[in-house]
Order: structure tokens, then C-alpha cells, then sequence
């Protein structure tokens, strides 16, 4: 497969992608950040050194990162610092101990070679653009990346991935804008009536917000053993249909009051359904219910909050954002959705519901709904009706790489290379598939020293345990010399350092 191919195929792909705001590739280990995350999603490994001089980083590539000029660069960033002086100050209140005066955003123009030309620091205070030494030893991110800065708890942003990004929120069920066209950006979005998260500006600004939440504020969660965002494959209707089914009915319960206490009653019973039916997928996805709703909830309403606004106000900002997200057939797509749409609801039924919220160890929904009793209804048609034309829509690129999965494993001619340690990595979606995760069109630029290989769109696999990722090396025509893997095919090529062994008949090359 070609790149322009694969850059086609990916605007097309339903992916959890498309809740975090269209283009931004699933890092593995998800957007939650850990405490030693360097980068956005960065699994527990360390995050790769920057690539060798002349690597090429295919994340930007693929993701159709629009060629922006010097004046849009800085149109972006008066933009971003316009919502950052404007909203971050009025934070507070949003979330229990939140502070976001003290953060700082390092906004980097970054280009093909993934270096990083010009900078600017931005934070309540204003914005100003970073001298190169004042630059130099922060690692250029693919999206967003966790640093401190000036002392303080900071972030950092690739501003050309953000604006390729910003095709608004919820593109699961339309097809996205060509990402290699040049965006409208503006420097005003924090004035406008409602936020425009088409608007790269704005986009970052709700990018960086929410990320922040996962990097510093979300110590307390508990993480469950158990705890899963992969998709079960092959594609299964009736979870997808019951979860969206209370997402409905939350947003009727959101936006038609006098008829609340009926839609949340029925919201009830599909939370139930669920629960019932399919009781290890809510184990497995309830941690992320927990903190991927959170981090929604304070992002959107970073964007709906102003200074000396009436709850009408509020209310009118809100509006456009409570039925903006829509679904694709990917089970984490679900934890942002509902985020927003359940802490609007706990605001204006349980007003201290912040108070201790991650000690209760309760999910937004489930809390909302505690006391509440259930209302029996059918499935409206029209909901699993659009299920059914997703998931056969889906499967149309779902299901080639994983036969290609099937196909490798089955033919041990082809040689696996392993890798245990890599910093960002990208992928079309995660599937939970016999014994393996699938990760389909996996990007990955391995460049710490002995490692000059890129991997641009394949499938790969790990484990159960999301540890050591296997990358067939299907029609990857390669050779081995002296510790050294070398690898010549469209998708996969480069040379590493790597042990060479045999399993089962099979080559194998381990990375060291």
C-alpha cells in the first residue's frame, strides 16, 4: 500500500479518533496520561529519542498535516492564547482543585524532518514566542506531549497536527474534510457566540484543556486489572446499540427538561441493559468512562464558560456541544461522548456531585442515574438501524488487517520483528481479537539509537498485557547482517538493531 492510499483510507476509517476531534491517531496506551508520560498517549516505555537525521515522520504525512505559513503559525497561536487569557483564569469552578494559571503551553511549528522551527509559550499571562536555545531540548510532539516548563506543570502542542486535526468533534458517521487543505484559522473563536471546533485554534486550545486534565488531575482514579478500551472483533451490535441508546436518551433528558425525569428513566434502563448483558465490557471500559468523561466534561466546558455570564448564557454555549459528538462502532468512542452530556445533567440535578466524585469510584452515568428508577422501552430502529450500517461500514477496513493478521500467523515463512520499547505510537483502532490486541494501520517511527525504522500503516499485534508489540513482516522483502535488520517494503522500511532467532520455524527479529 502506497502512503496516498493510506492517507485516503484514514480519512475514511472509524476509529476513537473521531471523538477526540477527527484526525488524531489512538496512541497506545490511550490520551489518559501517566505520571512519567513525556508524550500524548506515550505508552509506559520511554518516548523515543528524536528520529536520525533525514527520518521522515510519517505521523504527520498521514494524517494530512496542511502546509500553514509563517502568519497562520502565528494566527493560531494568538488564537489558542485568546481562549487561554479568556477562560483558563475562570477554571475553578469547573473542577475540584484545578489550577490552570500555572500551566504553560509550548506550541511548536514542526516540520517534515520532525524538528521543531519556531515556538511559543503561552499561558494566562499572555504569549510569546521562545527563542531557539529556550526550545532546543524539548522533544517535538506528534500531538501533544507532557514538560515542564519555566518551572511549572506545562504541555506541549504540534500545532500543524492540530490544525490538520480540527474537523470538529464526532466525525464517526461523515466522512471528514480533506485534512491536506489549508484551514480557515482565526486569532477571535474565544468571542464568538459558541465555540467553532473546526477552528484550529480553538480546537487546540480544547485539545491541550482536556489533555491537561489526564496529566495532572487524575491521580485519584482507580485502574482496574481489567481495565480495556479494545474493540471486541468481530463487531458486535447489541453493545453498541444499548450504549447509544442511553446516550440518546441523556441528551433528550439534557435539552428537554419538562421531560426529564421520563427520558431519564429510560436512560436508566439502557444503563442496566447494558450493565446486565454485557457486565465484562463495563468492568473493562468503566475506568475510562470515568476518565475520558471527566476530561470531556472540563474541556467542553472550558468552551462554554465567559466572565460574568448569566446561566441562560451558559446554557446557549452549551447547547451546540451537547449533541455534537456522535459514535462510531469502537467501544471508548462511548466515554467521551458521554462525558459532557452527563456532568451537564449532574450540574443541574446533584450540584455537589464533584465533591469526591473519584473516591465514589462511580462513572458520570452511574451516578446520575443512582436514584433513579427504570423505565422499560424498545429499541428505537432507527438507533440499531445505524449501528448495523456502521459496523458493515467499518468492517470494510477492519477486516482486511486482521485477515492479514490470521494470514501471518498462519504462514510462518513470514518473519515477525518484536519491539519492546517505543514512545508515540498510532493506529487506525484496537481490537480485542482471540488472544491478541490488533492494532490496525499502526504508524510508528522507531529512532533511539540503532533504530532508523519506519512503520507507515500495517497491522500489528500485541499481547493481552499491550506490551510487546509483533510487526509481520508481510511483503517487507528484508535482510540480516551483522545485528542489523534491514527492511525495503512501501509500508514498512529502515534498518534496526536486532537479535535474530526462530520460533516454531519461524524468523523472528528481536529489537534491541
Amino acid at each position: 500500500m502506497k502512503t496516498t492510499d493510506l492517507s485516503d483510507l484514514l480519512l475514511k476509517r472509524r476509529s476513537a479518533v473521531a471523538a477526540m476531534g477527527a484526525a488524531l491517531l489512538l496512541p497506545l496506551a490511550a490520551c489518559t496520561g501517566t505520571e512519567d508520560s513525556k508524550s500524548g498517549g506515550a505508552t509506559p516505555t520511554p518516548s523515543a529519542a528524536e528520529p536520525a537525521e533525514g527520518a521522515q515522520n510519517p505521523l504527520g504525512g498521514l494524517t494530512g498535516t496542511p502546509s500553514l505559513s509563517a502568519e497562520q503559525y502565528e494566527t493560531m497561536v494568538e488564537g489558542v492564547a485568546g481562549w487561554v487569557k479568556a477562560v483558563w483564569p475562570l477554571m475553578g469552578p469547573v473542577w475540584p482543585g484545578v489550577d490552570y494559571t500555572q500551566h504553560r503551553i509550548v506550541a511548536l511549528q514542526v516540520d517534515e524532518q520532525f524538528q521543531a522551527t519556531r515556538a511559543w509559550a503561552i499561558s494566562t499571562e499572555g504569549h510569546r514566542e521562545l527563542k531557539a536555545e529556550e526550545f532546543a531540548d524539548i522533544e517535538p510532539p506528534s500531538s501533544y506531549g507532557k514538560v515542564t516548563f519555566e518551572g511549572q506543570p506545562s504541555i506541549t502542542l504540534n500545532l500543524g497536527q492540530a490544525a490538520s486535526a480540527s474537523n470538529g468533534p464526532g466525525h464517526g458517521e461523515e466522512e471528514a474534510a480533506s485534512m491536506n487543505s489549508t484551514p480557515s484559522i482565526t486569532a477571535t473563536g474565544s468571542s464568538a457566540p459558541t465555540a467553532d471546533l473546526t477552528d484550529p485554534a480553538t480546537f487546540a486550545f480544547a485539545l491541550m484543556t482536556h489533555e491537561l486534565v489526564h496529566f495532572y488531575y487524575q491521580g485519584e482514579i482507580n485502574v482496574s486489572a481489567s481495565s480495556s478500551r479494545d474493540t471486541p472483533y468481530p463487531y458486535e451490535a447489541r453493545p453498541r446499540t444499548l450504549r447509544r441508546m442511553l446516550l440518546d436518551r441523556l441528551r433528550l433528558a439534557a435539552t428537554e427538561a419538562d421531560k426529564r425525569a421520563e427520558h431519564l428513566g429510560h436512560a436508566r434502563h439502557w444503563l442496566d441493559t447494558w450493565k446486565s448483558e454485557y457486565s465484562q465490557e463495563a468492568q473493562d471500559i468503566h475506568h475510562y468512562d470515568i476518565a475520558e468523561g471527566v476530561a470531556r466534561y472540563v474541556e467542553y466546558m472550558a468552551l462554554s464558560i465567559q466572565a460574568d455570564q448569566s446561566a441562560e448564557q451558559l446554557q446557549a454555549r452549551q447547547a451546540p456541544l451537547l449533541g455534537s459528538e456522535s459514535l462510531d462502532v469502537s467501544v471508548d468512542v462511548e466515554s467521551y461522548a458521554f462525558g459532557f452530556v452527563t456532568g451537564v445533567l449532574l450540574d443541574a440535578t446533584k450540584p455537589d456531585w464533584k465533591n469526591g466524585f473519584y473516591a465514589s469510584d462511580k462513572t458520570l452515568t452511574e451516578l446520575l442515574l443512582e436514584d433513579v428508577t427504570a423505565v422499560p422501552e424498545e429499541v428505537d430502529p432507527a438507533v440499531s438501524g445505524k449501528v448495523d450500517e456502521l459496523i458493515k461500514e467499518s468492517d470494510e477496513y477492519t477486516a482486511p488487517d486482521i485477515k492479514k493478521i490470521d494470514d501471518a500467523e498462519a504462514d510462518t515463512s513470514v518473519a515477525y520483528l518484536r519491539v519492546h520499547k517505543y514512545g508515540e505510537i498510532g493506529y487506525g483502532g484496537s481490537f480485542a481479537y482471540k488472544d491478541k490486541v490488533v492494532l490496525t494501520t499502526t504508524i510508528l517511527v522507531l529512532s533511539n539509537e540503532g533504530q532508523n525504522l519506519q512503520i507507515l500503516g500495517v497491522p500489528t499485534f500485541t499481547g493481552t498485557d499491550r506490551q510487546t508489540l509483533t510487526v509481520p513482516l508481510v511483503d517487507a522483502p528484508h535482510s540480516y547482517a551483522d545485528g542489523v535488520l534491514k527492511v525495503d517494503g512501501n509500508e514498512i522500511t529502515g534498518t534496526i538493531k536486532a537479535e535474530k532467532t526462530t520460533e516454531n520455524g519461524r524468523e523472528v527479529f528481536v529489537a534491541k
